[in-house]
C-alpha cells in the first residue's frame, strides 16, 4: 500500500474513532492560539465565591526580543495580562511585564520530570499521568503536576492537571503570604 492510502485509511479510522466517543477528548489545536477562549470556574477562600475566568487569547507580539502570545484573564476584579512563551520544548508564562517568570512548563511532560520556576525555592514535579473529568468533559493522558514554594513569610502548594496541546484543566492552590490563606481551585469548563 502506498503512504497516501494508509494516511487516508488512518484519518478516516480516526474520525470514526471521534465520532464513537463524543464524551472523550481529542488533542486541542488551538492551545496558545490567537482567538482561543478557556472558561474557568473558580472557587475562592478568601472571597467566599465561585465565579468564571475567562482567558482571551488576543495578539502575538514582540516583548524583551520574543514573539509572545497576550493572555487576558478576566476576573472578577478586572483584568490580568499575561505573556506566553512556546517552544517546543517548554511554555513559559510571564508576567503583565513580560519579564517576570509566572509558570513554566518543560516538555515532554512525563512522570519524575522536575525542574524550578522562577524563585529559588520554587520547584515542580510530575507526579503522575492518568484521566481526569473536567467540565463534564474526559481527559486521557494528562498530567499531574506538583509545586512547592517557600521563602520569608511565603509558602505554595499547587496541583495543577495540564495536558499539552489543551492546557490546565484543573487546579489547586494553597498560599500563605502574611495575611489569612488564600486556597483557589480552578476547572476548566469550556475551550471556544
Amino acid at each position: 500500500m502506498n503512504q497516501r492510502l494508509l494516511l487516508a485509511l488512518f484519518l478516516l479510522f480516526d474520525g470514526f474513532l471521534a465520532a464513537c466517543h463524543k464524551d472523550r477528548y481529542k488533542p486541542h489545536d488551538k492551545f496558545d492560539a490567537v482567538g482561543t477562549k478557556y472558561t474557568y470556574m473558580v472557587n475562592d477562600s478568601l472571597s467566599g465565591q465561585t465565579y468564571p475566568v475567562t482567558v482571551n487569547i488576543v495578539a502575538r507580539r514582540v516583548i524583551t526580543g520574543k514573539a509572545m502570545n497576550v493572555w487576558i484573564y478576566h476576573y472578577p476584579t478586572g483584568p490580568d495580562t499575561n505573556y506566553v512563551y512556546s517552544t517546543p520544548d517548554s511554555i513559559i508564562f510571564y508576567d503583565h511585564t513580560g519579564k517576570t517568570i509566572k509558570n513554566a512548563y518543560y516538555l515532554p511532560l512525563a512522570v519524575g520530570r522536575k525542574w524550578r520556576n522562577y524563585y529559588v525555592l520554587d520547584t515542580c514535579k510530575v507526579v503522575s499521568q492518568g484521566t481526569i473529568n473536567a467540565g463534564n468533559i474526559t481527559y486521557n493522558d494528562a498530567y499531574q503536576i506538583e509545586e512547592q514554594a517557600g521563602g520569608y513569610n511565603y509558602y505554595l502548594h499547587r496541583t495543577e492537571w495540564f495536558l499539552p496541546g489543551t492546557g490546565m484543566l484543573k487546579m489547586t492552590k494553597h498560599v500563605y503570604d502574611l495575611g489569612p490563606a488564600d486556597n483557589q481551585s480552578w476547572e476548566l469548563v469550556k475551550i471556544e
